[in-house]
């Protein structure tokens, strides 16, 4: 099975949260985080995050605060180093 890498980001602009609204033709909207897939050409999760966010919202974002890395297995570790297991 190919394993796809994602970018999501949380971003919070004046203590609100951004949310995008998205829908599917006959399918009720839903909420989601500006990002997408991780392709070639980035450098790393955080340039395609940013890349995302210049595509879906013409946002350029500062420097990430905190990300989190979910693997397959269902571990997950923030870039402080701490283990959510």
């Amino acid at each position: 099975m190919k394993v796809r890498h994602k970018a999501r980001g949380f971003l919070v602009h004046r203590d609100e949260l951004l949310r995008l609204r998205r829908g599917r033709p006959g399918g009720e909207p839903y909420c989601t985080a500006v990002g997408g897939s991780v392709e070639p050409g980035d450098a790393d999760i955080e340039a395609a995050l940013r890349r995302e966010a210049l595509e879906e919202i013409g946002a350029t974002l500062g420097p990430a605060t905190e990300v989190l890395t979910l693997t397959e297995d269902g571990g997950a570790t923030w870039s402080s180093g701490e283990d959510t297991r």
